[in-house]
């Protein structure tokens, strides 16, 4: 049996519209059980195991009362690593040590915080816990001239606030910035770079596909768009959506 369970719930004006959960690690393995919580599912989740130096997965959802489990190609931890490694290595930028940075202050950190959820997340009995996700509140104002929210540095002194955001401005673009271990040397991934970074991994790993058949082709969608359409009319925001 699994260890621990963290329900990640979506809602939209302070109803649930989406649950997902995670659960490890498993009894026998290093590992976790992840999946899109819904009756109309029935028990349909993904497993991802490491063993033997590879990521190992396999989907298992129900059919007919039935529950079917198949297995998707396992990888080699070594060449997943070095995958990642060369996403991570074409984010290297010479910056200037002059350069202007802009590191988050402790109330942009907190705005961030309460976009994700993460001051609801609440214990629901032993090794049990809930994180609500209010997607009506989608938006963090990234004013760059606003005191409360950055200190303004330069990147040779990045280094003196580890474990600090930080962010850069390169070509009218907004980028993270973090130090390296070589001397002027820093990784600077455009917003959209970690978005891609990350779906890759998704994909890698199968939660893309499993996040693909189980929302975009299920009935599941449906049930998703009618109670969103109904909460929008209730608030009138119908013509906002569209």
């Amino acid at each position: 049996m699994s260890k621990e369970k963290l329900s990640i719930i979506a809602t939209f004006f302070g109803e649930d519209i989406l649950k997902m959960f995670m659960k490890g690690p498993l009894k026998d393995d290093s590992g976790i059980i992840l999946g899109v919580a819904d009756k109309s599912l029935g028990d349909n989740h993904l497993t991802l195991v490491i063993k033997n130096d590879e990521i190992q997965s396999h989907r298992t959802k129900t059919i007919d009362g039935f529950k079917e489990r198949s297995y998707g190609d396992p990888i080699d931890m070594n060449i997943f690593a070095l995958q990642l490694v060369h996403i991570v290595d074409s984010w290297e930028r010479k910056i200037h040590g002059n350069t202007k940075v802009f590191v988050v202050k402790k109330k942009l950190q907190l705005d961030a915080l309460l976009l994700f959820g993460a001051s609801e997340l609440t214990t629901k009995g032993h090794n049990k816990y809930e994180l609500h996700h209010e997607i009506s509140d989608s938006v963090i104002p990234m004013d760059m001239n606003d005191e409360n929210s950055w200190i303004i540095t330069r990147a040779s002194l990045l280094s003196t606030f580890r474990g600090k955001t930080a962010f850069i401005i390169l070509d009218d673009e907004l980028h993270f910035i973090h130090s390296s271990t070589k001397p002027g040397i820093f990784y600077c991934p455009s917003l959209e770079q970690v978005q891609e970074f990350a779906k890759i991994v998704n994909q890698l790993i199968g939660l893309d596909d499993y996040l693909d058949e189980v929302l975009e082709k299920g009935e599941l969608k449906g049930l998703l768009e009618e109670k969103v359409d109904r909460i929008a009319k209730e608030k009138n925001l119908q013509d906002d959506l569209e």
